[in-house]
């Protein structure tokens, strides 16, 4: 979901990381091409965009199972939801 905030808010993305204290490493994820942190960024928006290609590269690059993927992202999607709903 912070993965397009910078386009929703239209909002610079070194404004938005600096605006939200955003850890090191979150940071790395944003800025650093290549780091582990972008590559999970990466993987984050190819389970974002249904691109089957390339989670498959980026979780044999990471070394993480599909399946620990689709969990992951699932318990992401509903504590979205449930955040949503309280904000409502």
């Amino acid at each position: 979901m912070l993965s397009t905030a910078n386009l929703a808010l239209s909002v610079p993305l070194e404004s938005l990381i600096r605006k939200l204290g955003l850890s090191a490493n979150c940071a790395r994820a944003f800025s650093v091409h290549g780091s582990a942190e972008s590559a999970m960024l990466q993987l984050a928006y190819a389970c974002e965009n249904n691109d089957v290609d390339t989670l498959s590269a980026y979780a044999q690059q990471l070394d993480i199972p599909l399946h620990q993927i689709s969990v992951a992202y699932l318990d992401a999607l509903i504590a979205a939801s449930a955040l949503d709903a309280a904000l409502q």
